[in-house]
């Protein structure tokens, strides 16, 4: 499972790998005599976090062979193969989609999911992305159950409280206990 934040032209990554142990954090440094582009926050229990930075830009009006090409390149450079990369066609809303194999339409070759604004599964090699400008993103995981949470939680979606409503629908779909949970709030 993955999520992917995008923050004016950035993504952060949220995978469930299935890996078993902790890997070190590492900073925005230099690699290779050049600075790093992506910075991986963390690898815990089966997740990954990860931030992408400039030359990356994935707004759609870019065009559709820039946008498979820079979401393609980042998954690439992280290591990830996805079986399905989800988009949310972010609404402002309370609303919390499950995702499945059939979820979404096509979305330049990837699924994006109407008039949503929090994405859950318990898939793995799923990537879930939320886009973000001045919302904060919500991620929530439960290594227990292996379910996640992409959540663009924006102040009318925070004032409807759709992250409690996305753990509720973790619990009620896939047997989430709130215990297990970890959350990250991204910066806005």
């Amino acid at each position: 499972v993955a999520a992917i934040i995008i923050k004016r032209k950035r993504i952060i990554l949220f995978l469930n790998l299935l890996i078993k142990s902790s890997s070190t954090i590492i900073t925005n440094g230099k690699k290779d005599g050049k600075a790093d582009q992506t910075v991986l926050l963390t690898d815990y229990k089966g997740i990954r976090f990860a931030v992408s930075k400039k030359p990356y830009d994935f707004r759609a009006a870019l065009g559709e062979d820039h946008f498979r090409k820079d979401t393609e390149n980042f998954l690439n450079e992280l290591g990830v193969t996805a079986k399905a990369v989800y988009y949310m066609n972010q609404t402002h809303s309370d609303h919390v989609a499950i995702i499945d194999e059939d979820s979404g339409e096509d979305y330049f070759g990837y699924r994006i999911i109407a008039d949503t604004d929090a994405l859950i599964t318990d898939k793995k090699h799923v990537v879930l992305v939320t886009r973000i400008s001045d919302c904060t993103p919500v991620l929530l995981y439960d290594p227990v159950t292996g379910t996640m949470a992409s959540i663009h939680a924006g102040w009318r979606s925070t004032v409807q409280k759709l992250p409690a409503k996305a753990l509720i629908a973790m619990k009620k779909h896939y047997g989430t206990n709130p215990k297990d949970v970890l959350a990250f709030i991204g910066p806005c």
